[in-house]
Order: structure tokens, then C-alpha cells, then sequence
């Protein structure tokens, strides 16, 4: 669980400092909505991070698969909607 924390901090870190210059194949200046989405997603991944490492410490795995099932949500959300850019 600490890893795909530390997967989710790398990836909000990376859609952070990616919202103002290009993005994969995007150029600068990006779109107003795709930044807007990036730094969304990068907060929203950073909060699934931070709850990460709380289940990882919890017995229970009910936390776990919750963080599990949002963090996929959320960067299938993003594969969802950089397509319209």
C-alpha cells in the first residue's frame, strides 16, 4: 500500500509541474481545461495518497480497496478526458 502511495505522489507531482508547459503530446500553453484537470487531479491524487498511507498502517483492508478503487477511478478519469484535448 506504501508503494502505490508513493505511485500516486509521483503521479500527482508529475501532473503538477506538467500544468503550465507541455504535456505528453500536448504543447504549451495547454488548454485552459486541461489544466484545470491537472491540477484537480493532482490535488485529488495527493488526498488518495495521503489516505494510502493512513490504510496502510489500519488492519482493516476495507480502507485499502477504497484507496485502491479511487486512485484507479481518478487516473482513468484522466485517460477519459485528455482526450478531448
Amino acid at each position: 500500500m506504501l508503494l502505490y502511495a508513493l505511485i500516486l505522489l509521483a503521479s500527482a507531482a508529475y501532473l503538477w509541474r506538467h500544468r503550465q508547459g507541455p504535456f505528453l503530446t500536448v504543447a504549451a500553453p495547454l488548454p485552459s481545461g486541461l489544466r484545470q484537470t491537472l491540477s484537480t487531479l493532482a490535488i485529488l491524487l495527493t488526498l488518495t495518497a495521503i489516505a494510502g498511507i493512513v490504510a496502510a498502517f489500519l488492519t482493516s483492508t476495507t480502507p485499502a480497496l477504497v484507496v485502491l478503487a479511487v486512485g484507479a477511478l481518478l487516473m482513468g478519469y484522466l485517460g477519459i478526458r485528455i482526450t478531448r484535448f
